[in-house]
């Protein structure tokens, strides 16, 4: 949790109430996150978004 290690936290577990108040306290986006746990940049999974959701993988 102190290396802010996001994939860790999710395969460990972590729920993701706690993990997103923490990215707030680090003034991380959700679309950050979103890409984060998908492997995409921002960009990426903000496109997907705007294309319907439709995420590949």
């Amino acid at each position: 949790m102190l290396e802010r290690d996001r994939i860790g936290m999710q395969e460990l577990g972590a729920s993701i109430f706690y993990r997103y108040k923490l990215a707030m306290l680090d003034g991380t986006s959700v679309p950050d996150l979103g890409g984060v746990f998908t492997g995409m940049s921002t960009e990426e999974f903000k496109a997907a978004l705007m294309a319907g959701g439709r995420i590949p993988g």
